[in-house]
């Protein structure tokens, strides 16, 4: 006969039954130990290579001797906190600063910002390497990013927030290639810059209008690398090569007024071997320029070729965008100049040569005659003598092209005195 009561027992041993049942198939992922090797990323999550299902449950690291060398746990493919990282004897490690961080360290550590000793970051390496959670923040103590390593590149789930933590973004990488948006913002909070990403290339909205796409690299924030274009607010263009957010390498820049610059960069400035044109129509005129030659800090440095609007010519040395040491200016007219440059002005040792025969070969100040130097008539006359700001000025000698010659002094071009040799 089947009483109440034991269909009461009944009842509670099946309830019993399944709270055993099931008690047990949750318990089983939180005490599940798996070796982190076993695990792979997928799309910002780790999972076991047999298994369609985000991981859930412990991981563990060994010394190549046998003896823990960390522990962490993962809930659904996402590490919980951070790895435990232990010594050979068992006992705990405590966090060290970066310099300390020896070539093959495994353990907690932190980075400090260069004026202080405030945190930067903070994680763990392992081997060496940056290895699992890192959290970073700005200088307020507000939280920067969140995100992971694997052997020293960032593996998984990155996330950035702005400086008063009011916004984030959200980017997923897989041996340090991402996909996703990545905003940065600047001080004050303010939106700087959205990065849509995929992959190794993707496109950077700038706040003020300017607008990337082409290659892009993750360092922490999203930046150009690699081949990209660049077009500015103000109608500037540049295609060309990126290194770290800077152009470096082969490229065009170019801009609304007609001016045109091909050739090297380096750290975002003209540095190498590059030609400069320059153009511009109106209805009254065409004006031009052109410099073929080296570069440096984006200015005019070593030598180059510079033709000018008028046809004139320059090739010789420069320096921070001026004419400096040795170089030959010839005009549309046929007169020329060889000699020292300073300044952008001939000075020191230079011969100039006049279309109509006249020459002068001798010292210069400020593209000005001046110290000593002897002046050649094209009729055969010649002056030797001192110079100065263009003119005859002090001794010297003249000589007539029949031969007579007189010695005399001069001030400001004219004779003061002079008397014949004989």
């Amino acid at each position: 006969m089947v009483t109440r009561e034991s269909m009461l027992n009944k009842a509670l041993l099946i309830y019993f039954l399944l709270l055993l049942i099931f008690g047990c198939s949750q318990s089983t992922d939180k005490t599940k130990t798996v070796v982190e090797t076993a695990l792979t990323n997928k799309d910002g999550l780790l999972y076991l290579s047999n298994s369609d299902k985000p991981y859930t449950g412990k991981v563990v690291g060994y010394y190549e001797s046998g003896e823990k060398l960390f522990d962490g746990f993962y809930n659904t493919g996402v590490l919980v906190g951070y790895y435990t990282y232990y010594q050979k004897d068992g006992s705990v490690k405590k966090p060290i600063n970066k310099e300390a961080i020896a070539e093959f360290y495994s353990g907690p550590a932190y980075y400090t910002f260069k004026d202080s000793e405030q945190k930067e970051s903070e994680g763990y390496y392992k081997n060496g390497k940056k290895h699992g959670k890192w959290i970073g923040y700005y200088k307020n103590e507000n939280k920067y990013y969140t995100g992971t390593y694997k052997n020293g590149i960032k593996d998984g789930i990155w996330t950035h927030w702005s400086s008063n933590g009011k916004d984030s973004s959200e980017l997923i990488l897989t041996g340090g290639i991402g996909t996703g948006k990545f905003i940065e913002w600047n001080d004050f909070g303010e939106k700087f810059s959205v990065a849509t990403v995929k992959g190794k290339s993707g496109t950077i909205d700038y706040s003020n209008g300017d607008k990337y796409a082409g290659s892009l690299e993750y360092s922490g924030i999203i930046v150009e690398h690699g081949q990209g274009t660049m077009i500015y607010v103000n109608g500037d263009k540049f295609i060309g090569e990126w290194k770290n957010g800077k152009k470096d390498g082969h490229g065009v820049y170019t801009d609304p007024s007609g001016e045109k610059y091909e050739g090297d960069f380096e750290d975002g400035k003209r540095k190498g071997r590059g030609t400069l044109t320059y153009t511009y129509v109106n209805e009254h005129d065409t004006i031009s320029f052109q410099y073929d030659g080296e570069w440096k800090d984006d200015r005019k440095d070593g030598h180059g070729f510079f033709t000018y609007s008028n046809g004139d010519k320059y090739v010789g040395g420069w320096e921070n965008d001026q004419k400096y040491g040795r170089g030959i200016y010839t005009k549309t007219n046929g007169d020329k100049y060889e000699g020292e440059w300073k300044d952008d002005k001939k000075n020191g040792q230079g011969i100039m040569t006049w279309v109509n025969g006249d020459k002068y070969d001798g010292e210069w100040k400020n593209s000005w005659q001046d110290g000593r130097g002897a002046y050649t008539y094209s009729n055969g006359d010649n002056h030797n003598g001192e110079w100065k700001n263009g003119m005859k000025n002090g001794l010297g000698a003249y000589t007539f092209s029949d031969g007579a010659m007189y010695m005399g002094e001069w001030k400001n071009g004219n004779r003061i005195e002079w008397k014949r040799n004989k």
